[in-house]
């Protein structure tokens, strides 16, 4: 069992450390740090949870994995598994290594017959299958992230519910109110759009927050969207009010998400195509 984690370990030790960054991506040979001391000591009090949020939660569980029940049969055949975690005392506490892989879905029930020259061999499904490596690693004082897609995946969306969508939806329209206003048909279609995808709910999560960091103008955003080619006239209309329909949605959030290569809104530099600061 340790060789399976050991990939993940020999990962971390030579791997360049980043701080976390929402939509950021890793380049060769790093990884994520997410320090614990940045999350919240109780369980969320309120009824839209957040990343970090659910990364306690996580933190949490593998930390007190000695008093989680036994797995029973039936537990092992429910195919419905994405991620596993192998668990090991450290400094008294626990760090869990984790995969984004359904340990019980290597080989279906029943028999499966394999030829090996002129002998046929029968293979049982094992109770659950294994692998090298992690995508996380639940250490100490902070979790490593090897794979961002899994971090999201397995954190991302837990906190995202569509019925949230009606909250988030309000409160992004009074962060906009000081600056440019949505118009009745924009309004619908970020409401639409985002009761449709987790994806597109989870950005309309974190839209306040990045509306609060960042200076907003329709001036500037005209100006900004032509410098990259993308035509202002699809997400603003004449009174400089926001103004598009379902198809350009994502226009809209990538405008304010600064996806165009570097953060105009802000004094923020980012790295090329990767979303994250230098």
């Amino acid at each position: 069992m340790p060789s399976l984690c050991l990939p993940a370990v020999v990962k971390i030790q030579n791997y360049a450390e980043r701080p976390f960054e929402n939509f950021a991506e890793l380049d060769d040979e790093e990884y994520f740090w997410y320090p614990h001391a940045l999350l919240p000591q109780g369980h969320a009090e309120e009824d839209t949870p957040t990343v970090e949020d659910d990364t306690a939660d996580l933190v949490r569980l593998v930390k007190e994995v000695d008093g989680l029940p036994d797995a029973t049969r039936d537990d092992l055949d429910d195919p419905g598994y994405s991620f596993y975690a192998i668990c090991w005392p450290h400094r008294n506490s626990m760090i869990g290594f984790v995969s984004r892989m359904n340990p019980v879905a290597t080989l279906k029930p029943g028999i499966r017959y394999f030829q090996y020259g002129d002998a046929m061999t029968s293979a049982r499904r094992p109770d659950f299958a294994l692998r090298e490596g992690a995508d996380l690693v639940i250490g100490t004082d902070g979790t490593a992230i090897l794979s961002p897609y899994s971090f999201q995946t397995l954190l991302g969306d837990v906190g995202v519910s569509f019925d949230h969508v009606q909250k988030d939806m309000a409160t992004v329209r009074k962060v906009l109110a000081g600056s440019i206003n949505l118009t009745p048909g924009a309004d619908e279609a970020l409401l639409a759009e985002a009761s449709r995808t987790r994806g597109m709910a989870k950005r309309l999560r974190l839209l306040p927050g990045r509306l609060e960091a960042i200076s907003l103008d329709a001036e500037s955003l005209r100006e900004i969207l032509t410098r990259h080619d993308i035509d202002p006239d699809l997400i603003l209309d004449e009174n400089d009010h926001f103004s598009f329909d379902q198809q350009h949605v994502s226009v809209f959030f990538d405008a304010i998400e600064c996806r165009y290569f570097e953060d105009d809104l802000s004094s923020e530099r980012r790295r090329a195509d990767r979303y994250s600061t230098r």
